[in-house]
């Protein structure tokens, strides 16, 4: 009996014990119709839907324009880059502006990077000067036509306007990167193009091209190395747990472990063994073992996960390591579902004992952060919560409304009485207000410089918290100091960016190219308010710097500073990377990968 044989029988007796019967799983041919599954008919409300992704279809003449546009555009600049033409890319009369400007401002300069920035004039170039302008924009690059080193344009089209019936315009951001004969260049340019539509299958041809703005960076020396295969290649496992996505562990581990699709996998640094040199602790997914990685002196590290009392396999999202009970070592704090266990170091590294605190309500502690708001000495935590988890599958509420969602579960404040000993003080301390959001990170800082620390959550789909401490109590001045960022908020840092004195905050959230395409067309099909096209476009603006302006009240100053764009951004981290004095800004991004190279 081969294994399908068997298998394909199997399956027809446990079908049977449910109160089937196996004759009525044979078609008339004999061939089991395990082999022929017949699907239902999908419902037409889903085809009308299916067929709405095409922008024609769905009566979006703005994003159909754009889906014109995004390859001519891909087109044009590729070949600009590879020296070929594009002349037939172009409509008659076709003008623009010279694509790198003649005179560029340093505006920053320490021996190693250089940051220039500058506009074009208003002379406006044809067809004909368009090599000699590629020329230029390409000569700060080594190599520019040899793609092997690496010089390569990428754009994203951030608005669409028809202003004609066959005329419209596009704004786009644009990055050409490579090789320089000093190091690596990155050009950065804001650009407007108008394009017509021409032909019965609409063909769209450049009219005219703008360079609004124009930065250019270059870095004379290699700020980074990549060391992680050093570090971390002797574990075992390594490229099975650290190197594959979170689709690979979904689909290969329980569901009922908590192997979330949206991830939000932390770790933390400390020194746990007491050697002077940090750790690593990484949360993994649900069915996954968690692992501890203690750090040797030639900067690898050897797995401790087992030895160490620390090899949880639930899924957990956030991870700090601190020391919570006083006694001179790095204890460990993790969330596991809507529980918090804070396993205590026994001084070489081995944790044995362990308290665990269980958040009320079925929600998931999506990040922690501790600090000594009340001045006793010891350390308290803030667990932040996403949204409830209403079934054993994951099935997550949604939030609303959309824009300003006040449906999400309760963030719980931990106060440390003694040693190990938690009580939830959250609504004691007044941090019970406006506590129904979907936080996804907060920060302990004194941003009004009184000498204790206040609190900063910043929330998903809408309003963040500002919670100042007033003698152990908090108000939540969001709204009053400005510092609301009604956004997508996932993740923030604190850092004195102009240096004047005082903490200023970045916040992380989303920059999204189609959302800032697609909300103003609403406006122009009459379908929604004023100020909820408002409240929808700024989920797509991007990252917010929020500046210090003194006691806590803050200035927007994110387009000024042009840190903005920062991708599908889930955190930050304000550091000198360049010892100069003035903090920097790391931010990662991403979500899921796929094949499809057009994203959001």
């Amino acid at each position: 009996m081969t294994a399908m044989r068997a298998l394909l029988l199997l399956s027809v007796a446990a079908l049977a014990a449910c109160g089937d019967d196996p004759a009525d799983l044979v078609a008339p041919t004999g061939t089991s119709i395990l082999l022929e599954a017949k699907r239902e008919e999908a419902p037409a409300w889903h085809e009308a839907n299916v067929a709405r992704r095409d922008a024609v279809d769905d009566d979006w003449r703005g994003e159909a324009l754009f889906s014109l546009a995004k390859p001519a555009f891909d087109s044009f600049l590729g070949g600009l880059v590879a020296g070929t033409s594009v002349a037939d890319l172009l409509a008659p009369g076709f003008e623009t502006s010279a694509l790198r400007p003649d005179d560029l401002e340093l505006l920053f300069a320490d021996g190693g990077t250089t940051v220039r920035r500058g506009a074009p004039g208003p002379e406006r170039h044809g067809a004909e000067d368009l090599p000699r302008l590629a020329e230029a924009l390409l000569a700060t690059f080594s190599s520019a036509r040899d793609h092997e080193h690496g010089v390569h344009s990428s754009f994203k089209v951030v608005g669409v306007e028809i202003t004609r019936e066959d005329v419209f315009e596009t704004v786009a951001l644009l990055h050409v990167v490579g090789p320089s004969p000093r190091g690596h260049v990155q050009q950065n340019a804001h650009l407007s193009a108008s394009w017509r539509v021409v032909g019965k299958d609409e063909r769209v041809l450049l009219e005219s091209l703008a360079v609004e703005s124009f930065e250019e960076v270059e870095v004379g020396r290699e700020l980074f190395g990549e060391l992680t295969d050093h570090v971390l290649g002797g574990i075992p496992l390594y490229r099975n747990d650290f190197l594959r996505g979170i689709a690979d562990h979904r689909y290969r581990t329980d569901i009922l472990m908590g192997n979330h699709l949206t991830g939000m996998q932390g770790f933390a640094l400390g020194d746990v063994d007491g050697d002077g040199r940090d750790d690593l602790y990484v949360v993994q997914p649900g069915g996954l073992m968690n692992r501890l990685l203690l750090q040797r002196e030639d900067g690898t590290v050897e797995d401790r996960s087992e030895a160490s009392g620390l090899a949880f396999r639930n899924s957990g999202r956030s991870t700090l390591i601190l020391d919570f009970d006083n006694d001179g070592d790095q204890d460990v704090a993790l969330s596991l579902a809507n529980r918090v266990l804070i396993a205590f170091n026994q001084g070489d590294g081995t944790f044995t004992s362990q308290a665990t605190l269980k958040l009320p309500e079925d929600a998931d502690v999506y990040s922690m952060c501790a600090a000594d708001p009340d001045g006793d000495g010891d350390l308290d935590l803030y667990c932040c919560r996403w949204s409830y988890t209403r079934s054993r599958f994951n099935i997550n509420d949604p939030p609303l409304p959309y824009h300003d969602a006040q449906n999400g579960p309760p963030n719980v404040f931990w106060r440390q009485d003694a040693p190990g000993e938690f009580t939830d003080a959250t609504a004691e301390v007044g941090l019970d207000l406006n506590n129904t959001r979907f936080s996804y990170a907060a920060i302990w800082e004194d941003l009004d410089e009184d000498g204790d620390v206040d609190l900063y959550v910043a929330n998903d789909f809408g309003r963040n918290n500002l919670f100042i401490n007033r003698g152990g109590r908090f108000v939540d001045t969001a709204a009053s100091a400005q510092a609301e960022d009604k956004s997508s908020g996932m993740g923030v840092t604190a850092g004195d960016f102009d240096l004047d004195g005082d903490r200023d905050l970045y916040v992380s959230n989303m920059f999204s190219s189609a959302g800032q395409r697609i909300v103003p067309q609403y406006a122009l099909r009459g379908k929604e308010q004023e100020d909820l096209l408002a409240a929808h476009f700024q989920f797509a603006v991007g990252n917010t710097l929020l500046r210090n302006d003194g006691n806590a009240t803050f200035t927007d100053v994110s387009r000024q500073a042009g840190v903005t764009v920062g991708g599908w951004a889930w955190g930050a981290l304000f550091v000198d990377f360049n010892n100069d004095g003035y903090p920097d800004i790391y931010g990662p991004n991403g979500y899921i990968t796929n094949e499809d190279p057009v994203d959001l």
